[in-house]
């Protein structure tokens, strides 16, 4: 047995493989193999198996005396040592493996990390058939040769067997052909995939799996190319290309092509997997891609026809309203004096419906744009912008209003958080039953959100109306009682439930009101802040 030929054999696989004595002690071993435990081969081999696993000798010594039975493959578990002395939990399967009944026997131990071990049992045991066929033939024309030559022979039988089991245990399709084209060997992943049984495909043109390669001079270049590119490159380069199942059917395959010298025979091996459904899924997403940007592109056309929609429409309603309104005011200047009070009152009812129709439109308009227009992200100062919005809504000087003193600073949308504590802070103070009420504005982390509080101790919410509040024009109150659209509260859920958040309100009559809202920490700087 020559271990040059076996470390050849073994090095293209993917899988951890071992040749071991009954013993224990390991002949040789792969890249695969050596890369699990964190080791050279050279610290590996020669040495016993027991040296390398966390498992108790009696134990793996019981295991590979089963392997060394009928011949057929013996599932395991061996738990290895690494380098580090770390546990390496993997699958095992061990056959014995020998030239013939006089030859030296060894154990062909191939392990994969749990999650990775598939289920080739049946594969082995038929290829070992047909090894044992070609075994027989090569026995026939044994006595032709020289003693020096037989033994050369055997070493090389005992070799191909070991790499025939290791080469039918891979996921991967593996073919090896002659430059001129024809095929060597594959192995059954490599003539299932093309929908061939092994015995069809060897002996072949490559060209009967990959027909775009037209001639020899195409061979050549796929060849030369693949292997320009790998060596251009650590570690093995796959490259793409069109197949031909037996069916007719097109399949995109991913190779990778390696060369190796066999005394003065020149081979290629190319590990081949179909990426069909790959390539089909990447195709669809593109497709979605393409849909999606253009009904994106759609639906900006649309947001932007609605919001000229939208302000045409509120320009147009606003204007007959101020005429009306306008003509009240003349209306009662002209008749200064002669007026009645119920005339009086009427009039000043109807002012108060215009002005509600005018911030009713306006309301609408507002709406309609939460979620659809874009502002930048601000550093804002919450304690500084809760200061200018009590400013702005100027509340009676008997008013309490207690702003907790921590409120945060951060980056986001100033407009819609302003709009947010606008309207809270507005109906506290509106829908209060007394002039010297109390409101709190406060602030408590939860996690990637802050949760805002502003509290009354006004005449509460029955829990009835819990939900009715958030409900477009929907009132709690009559309208000639206070002006009011109905539409605020509705605004504020829609803009806080726009950046992830939600609101809520904790009520009881008599026990004043508390709304409570998530606002973001942190969204996102890779586009803009869509309220």
């Amino acid at each position: 047995m020559e271990l040059t030929q076996l470390d050849f054999i073994l090095k293209p696989l993917p899988e951890a493989c071992y040749i071991l004595s009954f013993d224990g002690t390991i002949q040789t071993s792969n890249a695969a193999g050596n890369r699990i435990l964190g080791f050279r081969a050279e610290d590996i081999h020669g040495q016993n198996i027991v040296d390398f696993v966390h498992d108790e000798t009696k134990k793996i010594m019981a295991y590979l005396s089963r392997c060394g039975g009928n011949g057929q493959f013996v599932p395991g578990t061996i738990t290895w040592r690494g380098n580090n002395d770390q546990h390496i939990a993997t699958k095992a399967e061990g056959a014995m493996i020998r030239q013939d009944r006089d030859s030296d026997a060894y154990i062909l131990l191939r392990c994969r990390p749990r999650e990775e071990v598939t289920d080739t049992f049946s594969r082995l045991n038929k290829e070992l058939v047909r090894l044992k066929e070609a075994h027989h033939q090569l026995e026939t024309d044994k006595s032709k040769l020289e003693d020096e030559v037989n033994t050369r022979t055997a070493a090389l039988m005992e070799s191909e067997l070991r790499c025939r089991g290791i080469v039918e245990a891979a996921a991967e399709g593996i073919l090896t052909f002659q430059p001129n084209g024809s095929i060597d060997d594959v192995n059954n992943a490599a003539a299932e995939m093309f929908g061939y049984s092994a015995d069809e495909v060897m002996g072949r043109d490559i060209r009967l799996l990959l027909p775009d390669l037209k001639d020899k001079n195409d061979i050549q270049n796929f060849i030369e190319h693949t292997s320009e590119e790998k060596n251009s490159d650590q570690g093995r380069l796959f490259n793409e290309m069109m197949g031909l199942s037996k069916d007719g059917k097109e399949i995109c395959i991913e190779y990778s092509i390696s060369q190796v010298q066999l005394g003065t025979e020149l081979l290629y091996i190319a590990i081949m997997r179909d990426i069909s459904k790959r390539k089909e899924t990447e195709k669809q997403l593109a497709t979605y891609a393409n849909n999606l940007a253009i009904y994106t592109t759609k639906l900006e056309q649309k947001n932007t026809e609605l919001d000229q929609f939208a302000y045409v429409t509120s320009h147009d309603l606003k204007a007959p309203l101020r005429a009306i309104s306008n003509l009240a005011s003349w209306i009662e200047e002209d008749m200064e004096g002669k007026l009645e009070d119920g005339t009086r009152e009427q009039l000043e009812l109807l002012r108060g419906r215009v002005y509600r129709m005018e911030a009713l439109i306006d309301g609408i308009l507002q709406y309609s744009r939460v979620g659809r227009s874009n502002t930048e992200l601000e550093t804002v100062d919450t304690k500084k912008l809760v200061d200018e919005v009590i400013d702005s809504l100027q509340p009676p000087k008997s008013f309490h209003i207690d702003i907790q003193s921590t409120l945060p600073t951060l980056e986001t949308s100033r407009i819609w958080l302003q709009q947010v504590f606008a309207n809270l802070i507005s109906n506290a103070i509106k829908y209060h039953d007394r002039a010297d009420g109390k409101i709190a504005i406060a602030v408590e982390d939860a996690d990637d959100f802050y949760a805002f509080s502003v509290s009354d101790d006004g005449p509460g919410i029955e829990s009835k109306f819990h939900e009715k509040i958030f409900i477009i024009f929907q009132t709690l109150v009559a309208r000639d009682t206070r002006e009011s659209t109905g539409i605020g509260l509705t605004i504020v859920k829609k803009i806080i439930e726009e950046q992830n958040g939600t609101i809520a309100v904790d009520s009881e009559p008599g026990k004043g009101t508390t709304f409570r809202f998530l606002w973001p920490k942190h969204p996102s700087r890779g586009e803009q802040y869509d309220g």
